[in-house]
C-alpha cells in the first residue's frame, strides 16, 4: 500500500509586496510526486482566480492599504495516489503611502526662520536632504544650513518609510532664500518735541527697501548725521505716502529732514503704482521672533521690548534700536552692517531718530576777543561786533534783536528783519556802537538810569529763523530763540578813601596797615599801590594792606601815605595815618644759687633801664615773684624776667637758678641729768666736724618704745638747741635735726633709747675688732646687786649675755665697769643695754648703745630723691622675711610691709601714695636679726 504523499517544502518569504512576483516550487518526500494547485479570487486582490500544475509563479496586486492573505490549495499525487489537499498562504502587503509635513512642496523658506520640524506619515521613516538632521528623535530642516553661502537655493527633501518590507519615498522641493531684514525705528508722537513722552517702536521688515527722505542711506551712525545729504528721489516717494501729487518739500524740511520725517518702507517689486509699493504689511515680521536692545546717545539702555517710552529728551539726544533673531541657528543679512555684541551676538541696527528742535546756532566772538572794557565816562570808539559767519541769515528769513541785560533785567534795544537785507548790510546790522547803545538806552521810556553803559552790563543778540518757527509751531512752543555769545561790558572805575589813624607800636613789632578803603572799584584793570613812609617810597608793600616792622628804624613818629591807580584813574598821596615807634627797655637778670632747704625767696635779681613800668618773674617753682626751692628740688632751672613799660613795650632776659642738694650728716646729741634727778637736758652743739651755720633751724623728735615719732619743741624759744625731757626714767628716744641752709646740710643728732639710771655717769659700747667693749660708770649705788648685760639685733627684743656683779652695792663714790662681748658671728647692728637689779629684785635699764658690725647681707634703696616709687636692691645669704617700716619726719608710719626675700640678689619695687608731701622719710628694716636705718628725700 502506498502512503498519501504530502508537501515537504515551504514558502520563503511568506509575504510579498503588492505588484512583486513570487515563485513556489513544491516538493514531496515521496518520489515521483506531481502537484496541482488552485487559487480563488480574493477581495482587494486584482488578480482573478487561477489554477495550474507544478510550480506557482504569480505577480499579485493588493489594491487596498492593508495586508491581504491569499490562499493556494495544493494537491500532491504519487504512485497514482492523490494526497490530501494542503493550503499555502501568501500575504500581499501594500506599499505605504509616504507623506510628511513641515515644508510645502514648491514653497519658499527664508533663512531667518526657525528650524522646521519634519513629521513623516506613516511614522518611523527617515528624512534626507540638505539641512536635514535628527536630534533627540525629532527630524528638523534648517534653512540656514541648507543655504550655505548661497543667497538662494532649491533644496529637495525626501521622506523614506518601510512597512511589511515594502518601502515608499516622497520628495518635496523648497526654495530657500537668505533673509534680508530692515529695522525701522518710529517715534509716536512725531515730530519729537521738548517735554513730550515719546514711544519708540521697532518694526522689522523682510525683503523690502526703505526710502529715507533725507539721505540715500539710513543714519545708523550718529557721526554721519551732520553730513547727510538730501535725496533727490525723496519727493516722488513721499508724494505717494501723503497722497498729494503736487506737494514739494519745504526748504526747512530740506535743511533738517531727519528731525521732521521718518523712513518709508516700500516693495520694489510691486509695479509702478506708488500706493502698491508702500503697502508692505505682508512683509512685516512677527516682533516676538526678535530680541531688542535700545540705545540712547550711543549707550545701551532699556529692556528687551519692541517699544520704549522716553520723556524729557534733550536737543542733542538720538535714539535707535538693535535687533537679533531669538532663533540663534538662523542666518540673515541686514540692509545695514550687523553690529557684533560683547558676547558675539549679531545685532541689526535701525535708523536714528533725533530731537526735532534745531541745533542752536550761536554767534561766537573770535578767539581771544577781550570783553568790552572802557574807562568810566569814556565811550568814544567803543562798539560790540559779531562776525556774520556762514549761517544763511537772509535765506532763512531770520529776525535779530539786540538786548541789554542789567542787574538780571533784560531791555530790548533794536529789532531788525533780515529777510530783505543785502549781504553787504549784514556787517552793519551785526555791529552796535557805544553811541548807538547809549542812544537806545536814552530813548527808552521810562528812561533807563544811568542812560549809559555801566560795569556789568551785558549786550547780546537773539535771532529766530523760519526753521525755528516751524519746529516751535509743530511742538506748540513759543520757545527760546537762538542767542549770541554775551558780551560783558567792563567799566574800569576807581575811588578810595582812608580814615587816618594814630597808632603806637614798640620797636621790632609789626603793624598791619589796612584802613585803606576802596569805595568804588569796577572793571578788570588791576590796581597798583605805592606806599610812602615819611615821604620815602616803601618798596616792600605793593598791595592794599601791608605789614610794617620798624626793626631798623629809630623810635619816633612816622607819616604813612599811599598812591594808587587802575590805569584809568590815579589817586595821589592819600593820607593813611601817623605811627609812633616806642623804644624797648634794656633788661638784666643774674644767676642765683640756693639750697633746697631754703625758705621761699622773693626774687630781686632782675632790673631795667626804664623805670616806668613793672617786671615779672616766671619759671619753675616761681609764684608771684617768689621762688620755692622745695617745690622743684635739686637741679638747675632757667627762669625769666620780663619788664613791660607803661606804653606796653617789653623785653625779657633769662638766667639760671641752681638748687643745691641736701648733704646729710650725723652726730651725737649731748645730754645730762638735772641735779635733782627730775629731768634730762638734751643739747645740740657744734663740733669740729659739724658746722650748724649762722642761722640754723632745729626740729626735735621724740618717741618711747616702738611708738611713732612725734615732734616736740624746746621749752625756751630763745634756746632752740636745748630740749628738756621730764619723763625721767622712761624708755625715751630723742632725735634733733639741725638744718644749715648756708651749707645745705641736715645734721641729725641721735641718742638711741635713753633709759638712763639716775646714778649712771656714762654707758658706752665700742667696737674693737670682732668684739664689742662695754664700759660704764656710776656716781652712786644703793642696794645694787649688779648689772645684767643684754643684747638685741632689732632694738626691741633683748637676751642675756652675762651678769656683772656690783663692785660695791651701796656707795656714793664713783665705780667703773667693763665687759667684752666675744660672741662669734656678730653681724649688722647690735644693741646693748644694762639691766640693773636691786636687792629686792627691782630693775632699771640703761642704754641701749649701738655697735655696728659688717654684714654679708646688703640693702640699697634708690633713687634718692624719689618721687612715688622706691627701688629695693637686696643681697641675701639665706631666704627669709624682710620687715620694712617707712615713716615721715614727724615719726608717723606711712608704710609697713613684710617681704619674703629669696637667697641671692632680688630687686623689688615699693609704691607709695602719690599724695605724700615732699620732705625727708625714714626707713627701718630688719632681716636676719639685723636692723638698718635709711633716709630718703621725696621730691
Amino acid at each position: 500500500m502506498n502512503p498519501n504523499p504530502i508537501l515537504s517544502s515551504t514558502l520563503t518569504p511568506p509575504a510579498i509586496c503588492t505588484g512583486n512576483s513570487f515563485t513556489y516550487s513544491p516538493t514531496s518526500a515521496t518520489g515521483g510526486a506531481s502537484f496541482s494547485w488552485s487559487r480563488v479570487a480574493v477581495t482587494g486582490i486584482s488578480n482573478p482566480a487561477a489554477n495550474g500544475t507544478g510550480p506557482i509563479s504569480e505577480q499579485l496586486v493588493n489594491t487596498t492599504t492593508s495586508p491581504i492573505d491569499v490562499t493556494y490549495q495544493i494537491t500532491t499525487t504519487a504512485n497514482g495516489c492523490p494526497g490530501t489537499p494542503q493550503n499555502l498562504v501568501v500575504r500581499v502587503n501594500p506599499y505605504p503611502v509616504a507623506e510628511f509635513s513641515g515644508i510645502t512642496d514648491g514653497g519658499i523658506t527664508y533663512s531667518g526662520e526657525s528650524s522646521k520640524v519634519l513629521t513623516g506619515s506613516p511614522a518611523g521613516g527617515t528624512f534626507s536632504g540638505p539641512g536635514v538632521s535628527l536630534a533627540q528623535g525629532i527630524w528638523r530642516f534648517n534653512a540656514c544650513t541648507a543655504l550655505g553661502s548661497a543667497d538662494e537655493l532649491e533644496v529637495p527633501i525626501t521622506y523614506t518609510v518601510t512597512e511589511g518590507g515594502c518601502t515608499s519615498t516622497i520628495t518635496k522641493n523648497v526654495l530657500v532664500k537668505r533673509s534680508t531684514y530692515t529695522v525701522i525705528n518710529r517715534g509716536e508722537p512725531f515730530t519729537i518735541c521738548r517735554g513730550q513722552n515719546i514711544t519708540f517702536t521697532a518694526y522689522i521688515y523682510r525683503e523690502v527697501e526703505v526710502m529715507y527722505p533725507y539721505t540715500n542711506t539710513p543714519i545708523t551712525d550718529v557721526g554721519i548725521r551732520d553730513a547727510a545729504t538730501y535725496n533727490e528721489a525723496y519727493t516722488d516717494y513721499y508724494r505717494a505716502l501723503i497722497k498729494d501729487p503736487d506737494w514739494e518739500p519745504s526748504d526747512i524740511e530740506r535743511a533738517y529732514p531727519q528731525r521732521l520725517l521718518q523712513p518709508i518702507p516700500y516693495n520694489p517689486d510691486a509695479g509702478d503704482d506708488l500706493e502698491d509699493q508702500v503697502d508692505v504689511a505682508q512683509f512685516l515680521m512677527d516682533p516676538a521672533l526678535f530680541s531688542y536692545q535700545w540705545e540712547r546717545n550711543g549707550s545701551d539702555q532699556g529692556q528687551d521690548n519692541q517699544s520704549r517710552s522716553i520723556a524729557a529728551l534733550s536737543a542733542t539726544d538720538y535714539i535707535r534700536v538693535k535687533v537679533e533673531l531669538r532663533n540663534q541657528s538662523s542666518c540673515i543679512t541686514s540692509t545695514q552692517p550687523l553690529i557684533t555684541g560683547p558676547k558675539g551676538e549679531k545685532w541689526a541696527p535701525s535708523n536714528y531718530l533725533f530731537f526735532s528742535e534745531p541745533r542752536d546756532y550761536v554767534l561766537i566772538l573770535p578767539d581771544n576777543t577781550p570783553p568790552l572794557a572802557i574807562c568810566q565816562g569814556d565811550t568814544e570808539g567803543v562798539q560790540v561786533s559779531f562776525p556774520v559767519g556762514t549761517y544763511q541769515w537772509i535765506n532763512t528769513n531770520t529776525e535779530i534783536t539786540w538786548f541789554l541785560r542789567r542787574d538780571g533785567i533784560v531791555y530790548p534795544l533794536y529789532t531788525i528783519d533780515l529777510s530783505n537785507a543785502t549781504q553787504d548790510q549784514l556787517a552793519g546790522y551785526f555791529t552796535l556802537t557805544a553811541d548807538e547803545l547809549n542812544q537806545a538806552l536814552s530813548d527808552r521810556y521810562p528812561q533807563l538810569v544811568p542812560g549809559e553803559l555801566i560795569d556789568g552790563d551785558e549786550v547780546y543778540m537773539e535771532y529766530i529763523s523760519d526753521l525755528d518757527r516751524e519746529i516751535r509751531s509743530r511742538c506748540s512752543q513759543g520757545g527760546q530763540v537762538n542767542a549770541s555769545q554775551v558780551v560783558t561790558v567792563i567799566v574800569n572805575n576807581l575811588e578810595a578813601e582812608a580814615e587816618p589813624f594814630e597808632e603806637e607800636i614798640c620797636l621790632g613789632e609789626t603793624i598791619t596797615v589796612q584802613n585803606l578803603e576802596i569805595t568804588t572799584l569796577t572793571g578788570t584793570n588791576e590796581v597798583s599801590y605805592q606806599w610812602y613812609i615819611n615821604g620815602q617810597l616803601y618798596t616792600q608793600a605793593t598791595g592794599p594792606t601791608f605789614d610794617f616792622t620798624p626793626s631798623s628804624a629809630t623810635p619816633g613818629t612816622y607819616e604813612i601815605e599811599v598812591t594808587l591807580t587802575n590805569g584809568c584813574q590815579t589817586i595821589s598821596a592819600l593820607a593813611i595815618g601817623t605811627l609812633t615807634v616806642n623804644p624797648l627797655p634794656e633788661v638784666t637778670l643774674g644767676n642765683l644759687s640756693v639750697c633746697v632747704l631754703n625758705a621761699p625767696i622773693t626774687l630781686t635779681t632782675g632790673s631795667s633801664n626804664i623805670t616806668a613800668g613793672s617786671g615779672t618773674y616766671s619759671g619753675p617753682g616761681i609764684t608771684n615773684g617768689v621762688f620755692d626751692p622745695s617745690e622743684v628740688g635739686p637741679g638747675t632751672y632757667t627762669y625769666t624776667y620780663t619788664f613791660e613799660t607803661t606804653n606796653g613795650c617789653l623785653a625779657t632776659e633769662t638766667a639760671t637758678i641752681t638748687v643745691e642738694e641736701t648733704i646729710e650728716l650725723e652726730g651725737e646729741l649731748l645730754y645730762e641729768e638735772s641735779p635733782d634727778g627730775q629731768y634730762w637736758t638734751f643739747t645740740a652743739e657744734e663740733s669740729e666736724d659739724l658746722d650748724f651755720g649762722d642761722n640754723p633751724t632745729y626740729r626735735w623728735l621724740r618717741r618711747t618704745g616702738i611708738s611713732d615719732w612725734e615732734e616736740v619743741y624746746p621749752q625756751d624759744s630763745r634756746f632752740p638747741n636745748v630740749y628738756l625731757d621730764f619723763d625721767y626714767g622712761a624708755d625715751v628716744e630723742i632725735i634733733v635735726q639741725v638744718v644749715n641752709s648756708e651749707d645745705c646740710t641736715i645734721i641729725e643728732l641721735i641718742i638711741p633709747n635713753n633709759p638712763l639710771p639716775v646714778d649712771m655717769l656714762y654707758f658706752r659700747a665700742t667696737k674693737q675688732g670682732a668684739d664689742a667693749v662695754l664700759e660704764w660708770a656710776t656716781a652712786k649705788e644703793e642696794n645694787n646687786t649688779g648689772f645684767e648685760v643684754q643684747v638685741s639685733t632689732n632694738g626691741t627684743e633683748y637676751r642675756k649675755l652675762a651678769f656683772v656683779p656690783t663692785a660695791d652695792g651701796n656707795t656714793t663714790g664713783t665705780q667703773t665697769y667693763k665687759y667684752t662681748d666675744r660672741e662669734k658671728g656678730k653681724a649688722g647692728n647690735r644693741y646693748y643695754r644694762l639691766m640693773q637689779i636691786d636687792i629686792d629684785g627691782t630693775t632699771e635699764y640703761f642704754g641701749p648703745q649701738l655697735v655696728q658690725f659688717e654684714t654679708r647681707d646688703g640693702l640699697t634703696f634708690y633713687p634718692n630723691p624719689f618721687q612715688n616709687e622706691i627701688q629695693l636692691d637686696v643681697q641675701a645669704e639665706e631666704r627669709g622675711p624682710l620687715q620694712i617700716r617707712i615713716s615721715n619726719a614727724a615719726g608717723v608710719n606711712v608704710l609697713e610691709r613684710t617681704l619674703t626675700i629669696e637667697k641671692g640678689t632680688s630687686l623689688r619695687e615699693i609704691s607709695l601714695d602719690p599724695s605724700l608731701p615732699r620732705g625727708m622719710y625714714f626707713i627701718t628694716t630688719q632681716m636676719g636679726g639685723v636692723v638698718r636705718h635709711f633716709k630718703l628725700m621725696k621730691q
